[in-house]
């Protein structure tokens, strides 16, 4: 039997195992030698993998923070298309009234707030900002059912 060890973390260590049938002899040489070629890149397997785990864990915590804000957070990509709603904009995306999602990606019910929202939207995607660039745009979608407007801060985040 062959045993080799290689840290991962602080916490974790991976171990490997090779035995053979008692019909056989040892270990030969070459096999120690593969055994030792292998061993690096099980271990930084295990480490990405571990790595994955952990940023999971960060990302379920930031999504619990995102659903206990009572307002809508929303993350769209570089092509408007959403890829992150929190529970909030989930309900505001359900009631339909002033805004929902189309194919993935966010319109606006009212077609004038719809194209001023674009535009921001489109500003806040240039990259690299224009230099007249605002830190941030705000709309105000109005409302159909008597609700209040429905304010949209679009924020870029390079």
């Amino acid at each position: 039997m062959i045993l080799a060890a290689a840290p991962l973390t602080t916490n974790y260590t991976l171990m490997v195992a090779a035995a053979r049938s008692a019909r056989k002899a040892g270990f030969e040489t070459h096999n120690r030698r593969r055994l030792a070629t292998y061993l690096p890149h099980l271990q930084q397997s295990f480490q990405v993998c571990l790595r994955i785990l952990e940023l999971e864990g960060h990302q379920r915590n930031l999504e619990d923070l995102l659903n206990l804000n009572r307002h809508g957070v929303v993350l769209l990509d570089r092509f408007k298309r959403v890829v992150y709603a929190n529970a909030a904009a989930e309900t505001i995306f359900r009631g339909g009234d002033r805004v929902h999602a189309r194919h993935g990606q966010l319109v606006l019910n009212d077609p004038n707030a719809e194209r001023g929202f674009q535009r921001a939207l489109d500003n806040a995607l240039a990259f690299p900002a224009p230099a007249q660039a605002a830190s941030y745009w705000t709309f105000r979608a109005p409302s159909h059912s008597g609700h209040s407007q429905l304010e949209f801060p679009v924020r870029p985040i390079h």
